[in-house]
C-alpha cells in the first residue's frame, strides 16, 4: 500500500496472438496495425459498502480503449459487435488535452491516450471492437478480436471459513471498477480480456477495520487460470520478482509487508491519525519511518513457485524511500534448484508473524501473487 496502513488508492479510485494482439502497451512500431486496443469488461453492476469510508466501492461494466494521440483534441469512435455480428454498442468520444469529461475518462502519457467509459452488462461477451480515431490531419481504423480467459479460485479467511470478499482486477493501476462478489461459499469466477494485469485484489467491507488486501501482481491472463486467496490482517505489498541474472540459480523477491494497526479505527480519519512514526537517517537524511514496528525472519515467510515450496537463502530487511518518508521492505533470495526455467511462473509469497506491543500479541499474516514470463534462457522476462 502507498501508506503503511492501507491503500489510499481506493479514496481516490473507486501474447499475430498473444504477444502484440492484446499485452503490449505502450504500442511501438514494430507491432504492426495503427496501434489501437480495446478492451470491453463484462461485469454485472455491483456495489459493495466501505465501512472505513462510509461510502459504496462500486463496479460495473466498461470499454477502454488505448490509442496513439493525433493531436491535442480528436475524436474517436467505437462500434462492438456480437457473435451473430449484430451491433451491440456505438460510442464517440471528443477528447481534448487539459478537459475532463462526465460522461467518460480519459487519460493522456506521453504520445498515448486511453479513456474507460461505463457501458451495460451484456449476457455473452462481445466478438469484436471497431475502433476509429480522427483528427483534423488523419483518420485511422483498427478491428480489434475480442479475446478472453476465465479467472477463478476460493477466497477464505486464516481460519480457513470461506470469505465473501470482493476480486477487482486493474489493468493499469490499483482498484478499478470491474469486480465481482464471492458467492457465500466463496468462490469467484469471471472472464476477463486476455492481457497482462497490473494486479488482482481481494478485499472486503471490513477492509482497514478487520482484515486488508491480498494483492496479485503482473497477473498474466494469456490462459485460464486458479488463483486462490486467502485474506488475513496483513498485506504483501508491491510484491516484484525477478530473476539472478549472472549469479546464482536463484530468483530475488521484494515486498513491503503491511499490517493492521493494533488500535481499532472505524474511520478513515482516525487510521491515518494513528499510524505510528518514528525517524531514522539513511545515508545522513532524516526520515519519518511509518507503520507499526515489526521484524520478519526466515522463519515468518513461505514461497511457492508453481506450487512448489522453494528454500529460503537469505531475507534482508530495506527501506523503501519516498519524500521524507521511509517504510520497511524485504528483499528474499531463493533457490530455483528444481523448477522450471521456460514459461509463465506463479509466485506465492505468505508471512505469518506475531507481533507485540504493550505486552500484548497479536497474529498478522497475509499472502501475495507475481507472475513472471521467462526468456529462452530462463533469465530476464518479459511483459
Amino acid at each position: 500500500m502507498k501508506i503503511v496502513i492501507l491503500s489510499i488508492t481506493l479514496i481516490t479510485l473507486f501474447y499475430s496472438t498473444l504477444c502484440f494482439a492484446q499485452n503490449e502497451y505502450p504500442f511501438n512500431e514494430s507491432s504492426g496495425g495503427n496501434g489501437i486496443r480495446a478492451y470491453w469488461y463484462n461485469v454485472p453492476q455491483d456495489s459493495v459498502k466501505m465501512e472505513i469510508f462510509n461510502q459504496n466501492f462500486q463496479f460495473q461494466s466498461s470499454l477502454q480503449i488505448y490509442g496513439k494521440t493525433p493531436g491535442d483534441s480528436f475524436q474517436v469512435h467505437a462500434a462492438v459487435y456480437s457473435k451473430s455480428g449484430e451491433k451491440i454498442y456505438v460510442g464517440d468520444f471528443d477528447l481534448i488535452k487539459g478537459q475532463a469529461k462526465k460522461s467518460f475518462s480519459a487519460q493522456f502519457n506521453g504520445n498515448f491516450f486511453s479513456l474507460e467509459c461505463p457501458v451495460e452488462y451484456l449476457t455473452e461477451n462481445p466478438d469484436r471492437i471497431i475502433v476509429t480515431v480522427k483528427s483534423a490531419d488523419d483518420e485511422i481504423t483498427q478491428e480489434i478480436k475480442c479475446r478472453y480467459q476465465r479467472l477463478f479460485g476460493h477466497v477464505s479467511d486464516y481460519d480457513g471459513k470461506p470469505f465473501e470478499g470482493i476480486v477487482s482486477i486493474s489493468p493499469e493501476a490499483f482498484i478499478s471498477g470491474t469486480a465481482i462478489k464471492c458467492d457465500s461459499s466463496g468462490n469467484y469466477d469471471i472472464e476477463v480480456p486476455e492481457r497482462t494485469y497490473n494486479s488482482v485484489i481481494c478485499f472486503a467491507g471490513s477492509y482497514g477495520i478487520s482484515t486488508l488486501e491480498v494483492w496479485a501482481w503482473h497477473i498474466i491472463m494469456d490462459s485460464e487460470q486458479r488463483l486462490d486467496f486467502t485474506v488475513g490482517t496483513g498485506e504483501v505489498y508491491n510484491l516484484n520478482v525477478w530473476p539472478n541474472n549472472g549469479g546464482p540459480n536463484t530468483y530475488f523477491i521484494s515486498f513491503r509487508p503491511m499490517v493492521l494497526p493494533f488500535t481499532q479505527n472505524t474511520n478513515i480519519t482516525e487510521l491515518l491519525e494513528n499510524i505510528p512514526k518514528y525517524p531514522i537517517t539513511i545515508n545522513n537524511d532524516e526520515f519519518q519511518v511509518e507503520g507499526e514496528t515489526f521484524d520478519l525472519e526466515p522463519e515468518d515467510i513461505n514461497v511457492w513457485i508453481n506450487g512448489k515450496e522453494v528454500q529460503i537463502i537469505s531475507l534482508q530487511k530495506y527501506f523503501e524511500t519516498g519524500k521524507n518518508k521511509a517504510q520497511i521492505s524485504y528483499i528474499a533470495q531463493v533457490s530455483r534448484e528444481g523448477l522450471s526455467r521456460t514459461g509463465k511462473q506463479t509466485v506465492k509469497v505468505e508471512f505469518e508473524t506475531d507481533i507485540e506491543k504493550d505486552g500484548k500479541k497479536v497474529r498478522r499474516s497475509s499472502m501475495g501473487y507475481y507472475q513472471l514470463n521467462l526468456n529462452f534462457t530462463g533469465l530476464s522476462y518479459f511483459n
